[in-house]
């Protein structure tokens, strides 16, 4: 467990050539940013703006410098050129030091690291909160469920849910799908608001390819095949919750001692009694919620 100070951490271009195998100028070095936004939008003096999509052009870079960028991140392909404006994807112009008056950093299989990166600039977040993901057609009913669930139990909760993200009571404004540098900030969010949890629904609408890069995921639930999409990857210590089906039969430890039927708890709720039980849930607290979930099961989440 990393410690509990959530201060953003400063980070320099020549940690960025050491950790992840960048290139900038050799005068470079020393340049320290605190931030790592994705959208031009989100730039503030002591970026690294690392342009994601159809911002990776000249234009947004140069905006970028305006709203007090200290560096650019672009991938190592990006050498050859970038499109000279949002409007003009044909006409290229090879960036750097020189162009912008800001240094650029060149970082191989920079998609795959986006997430890294955000994660050592935000404090790596994802150490400070039990973090449950789950894969599937009901995602995020699962996420939804299972929030209800370990708040029912007295834990503050977060969600990342395309159009339904909140950091324990509050509400959260993102733009989805999530990238990796969305999702370490949004969790340093949740941290700093005390969720001792996180429940995530690990699908396109909510998550970019790469967005799960840098969590360390202590459940998760889902098909096998499926359990490696969007960058996630599971250590040792990673509980993984077998697939349950539509028609309630499971072998899921201690649902057989629930006084309430299990076969009159709906799926979603199935599936976060079991990965709340793989987190070490008692039986007891299983059982309360699952009396709940069986009273108010008109109060479901959305999928």
């Amino acid at each position: 467990m990393a410690s509990d100070d959530m201060s953003p951490r400063r980070m320099t271009i020549g940690t960025l050539e050491r950790q992840f195998n960048a290139q900038a100028s050799s005068d470079a070095t020393a340049v320290t940013f605190t931030s790592v936004p994705t959208r031009v939008a989100e730039v503030s003096p002591g970026s690294l703006f690392i342009p994601a999509g159809k911002e990776v052009t000249l234009q947004a870079a140069q905006r970028a410098v305006l709203a007090g960028a200290y560096a650019v991140g672009l991938s190592t392909d990006a050498k050859s050129g970038i499109p000279a404006s949002d409007e003009d994807g044909a006409h290229t112009v090879e960036i750097n030091d020189h162009v912008l008056g800001i240094p650029v950093v060149f970082i191989p299989s920079l998609e795959q690291k986006v997430g890294s990166i955000a994660s050592e600039v935000e404090g790596d977040p994802s150490q400070q909160t039990a973090i449950f993901v789950a894969y599937g057609p009901q995602s995020h009913a699962i996420a939804h469920r299972l929030a209800q669930l370990l708040h029912m139990l007295g834990n503050p909760v977060g969600v990342l849910v395309d159009r339904g993200s909140q950091s324990v009571t509050r509400p959260l404004d993102l733009t989805y799908p999530l990238d990796g540098a969305h999702v370490q900030h949004a969790l340093a969010i949740m941290a700093e608001d005390g969720a001792s949890a996180v429940t995530i629904a690990a699908d396109d609408a909510t998550l970019d390819p790469y967005a799960l890069d840098a969590c360390a995921i202590d459940v998760v639930y889902g098909e096998s095949g499926a359990m490696g999409l969007h960058g996630a990857h599971f250590s040792s210590q990673t509980h993984h919750v077998p697939a349950i089906s539509q028609s309630g039969d499971a072998h899921e430890p201690n649902h057989h001692a629930l006084s309430v039927g299990w076969d009159k708890i709906d799926t979603a709720g199935k599936i976060a009694i079991a990965m709340a039980t793989a987190a070490g849930i008692t039986s007891d607290a299983i059982q309360q919620a699952a009396q709940v979930f069986h009273e108010f099961d008109g109060d479901k989440g959305t999928n």
